[in-house]
C-alpha cells in the first residue's frame, strides 16, 4: 500500500514538473516574432532485404528500394500534426532527402555520418561500404533532435 502512494506521488510530482516547463517553454515562444513551437520528432528504421516498399506521408510519401542487409531510415518533425520536415536515408544507391515541409522561420537539416545537409529540392549522392552503419540525424533550429542508425 505504501509504494503505491509513493508511486502516485512521483506521478503527480512529475506531471507537474512537465505541465510547468511546458508552461515556460509556451510563454517563451509567445514573446518571440517567429514561430517557435516544439516540434514532435519521430524516427522509423526499415529493414530494406523486405522492400520494395512505400511508406505514406502528408509530404510526398517515401519509396525504400530492396537492398540486401541494408536499413532505411526515414525521420521525421510534426508541428501538432503538421508535417514540419522529414530526412530519408535510402540504402540502395546511398542518398539523402532533406524536406523543410513548413514555412515557420524553423530551419531543418541533416546530419549524416557527421556531414550536414540543408533542404534542396532533389536528394545528396552518398558513397558509404556495403553494410557501413550510418548515424542519421535531423535536427531544427529551435533545439529538437531525432537520429537513427541506417545501414548502406
Amino acid at each position: 500500500m505504501g509504494n503505491r502512494i509513493l508511486a502516485a506521488l512521483a506521478a503527480l510530482i512529475s506531471a507537474f514538473a512537465l505541465t510547468s516547463s511546458m508552461a515556460v517553454t509556451a510563454a517563451a515562444a509567445a514573446s518571440s516574432d517567429v514561430k517557435a513551437a516544439y516540434l514532435y520528432p519521430r524516427a522509423d528504421r526499415f529493414d530494406t532485404d523486405l522492400c520494395p516498399c512505400t511508406v505514406p506521408d502528408d509530404w510526398d510519401g517515401t519509396y525504400f528500394e530492396h537492398d540486401a542487409g541494408g536499413y532505411a531510415v526515414k525521420l521525421y518533425m510534426f508541428d501538432g500534426l503538421e508535417l514540419a520536415g522529414k530526412v530519408e536515408f535510402h540504402p540502395q544507391d546511398e542518398r539523402v532527402y532533406v524536406y523543410d515541409t513548413l514555412v515557420d522561420g524553423v530551419t531543418i537539416t541533416a546530419e549524416v555520418a557527421g556531414k550536414t545537409y540543408v533542404p534542396k529540392n532533389g536528394y545528396y549522392d552518398l558513397e558509404f561500404a556495403e553494410g557501413q552503419y550510418v548515424m542519421v540525424k535531423m535536427i531544427a533550429s529551435e533545439g529538437t533532435r531525432t537520429e537513427a542508425h541506417a545501414t548502406a
